[in-house]
């Protein structure tokens, strides 16, 4: 009896160490997975803007009852260029930034850590980013196709707090007792097309009573293009407001007729096709400029108010 007696007494140590081995482990955040930054198609071309948004998404694990785990967020690099995979010394420069606004750059900085607060109830948290090709006027790509950007690296940090009050209260930096758990690449992408992108400034008449004569305005359109051998035309369409092909501003219920035109005269009218339109041009990088000739014809009384139209420029390649 006695030796059966201590061969349990020793057994029952040992299933317990067994069974403490098996214990929870302490709360700790990973990267999970990143949505690249695509920039889609681009007829670039100094001078125009693109914006593209990605995302970093982290799992954190092990939080209980009322810990929360705080997970603050940066860019080691975040200012990049984009190199066409073709020629890599084609590039595009491009930013990052935290807000949608794009107002707020990421910097590699402890002041620039984003925090996201994880609680028991949430294991999956994602940092959005957002991206700008900015209007800088300076990147004219000399390639076309797809230009990729691998180097762009997200880190991140977390420590586990008691409660909601004590994370909020924790600010992202060294200062603090946050744990790196790792450096992530974060993939951009673009494609530039072979192709021509437009702008226009707004045709004013200015400020009118009544219209006793013929009232003239101008606007500059300025078209440009990633490829130099390009053949274009523009094409004007006839407006939001037209009637019976009659161009037309409004102002609630009153409208008042006006013209578009190729020339200085104004006896070359300027329409949605190629016969009705200037002669074709050659794709610049830098930028084309045509001038879009206005008329509105009088005499007319027209209501006040303030009269509006939106025509679309097309440029046709």
């Amino acid at each position: 009896m006695m030796r059966r007696l201590l061969f349990w007494t020793l057994l029952l140590p040992l299933f317990c160490a067994g069974f403490g081995a098996g214990a929870r482990a302490a709360p700790s955040c990973l990267f999970s997975s990143a949505s690249p930054m695509n920039f889609g198609s681009l007829y670039m071309a100094s001078g125009y803007t693109f914006s593209a948004v990605g995302s970093v998404s982290v799992l954190c694990t092990g939080v209980t009852g009322a810990q929360v785990v705080r997970v603050c967020g940066k860019f080691t690099q975040p200012g990049e260029r984009l190199a066409a995979v073709v020629d890599p010394r084609s590039d595009i420069l491009f930013n990052i930034f935290k807000d949608p606004q794009r107002s707020i750059a990421f910097a590699n900085t402890d002041a620039d850590l984003t925090p996201i607060d994880f609680p028991a109830t949430r294991s999956t948290g994602i940092f959005n980013v957002y991206g700008r090709i900015p209007n800088a006027g300076g990147d004219n790509p000399t390639a076309t196709g797809l230009y990729t950007a691998n180097s762009l690296v997200f880190a991140i940090y977390y420590a586990v707090f008691p409660d909601a009050a004590s994370a909020s209260r924790a600010s992202c930096s060294s200062a603090n007792p946050f744990v790196n758990s790792g450096s992530y690449p974060v993939s951009v992408y673009a494609n530039v097309s072979s192709g021509c992108a437009i702008s226009a400034t707004p045709m004013d008449f200015g400020q009118q009573g009544v219209i006793t004569g013929n009232v003239d305005a101008t606007s500059t359109l300025t078209v440009k293009c990633s490829d130099t051998t390009l053949s274009y035309w523009v094409g004007l369409d006839n407006g939001v407001n037209a009637q019976s092909g009659q161009r037309r501003m409004s102002s609630g219920a009153g409208t008042i007729n006006y013209n578009l035109f190729q020339n200085a005269s104004r006896d070359a009218a300027w329409g949605a096709t190629q016969a009705t339109a200037p002669a074709s041009a050659t794709g610049s990088r830098t930028g084309t400029s045509m001038t879009v000739y206005g008329r509105i014809p009088g005499p007319v009384s027209p209501a006040a108010g303030t009269y509006t139209d939106v025509v679309t420029a097309t440029v046709h390649f």
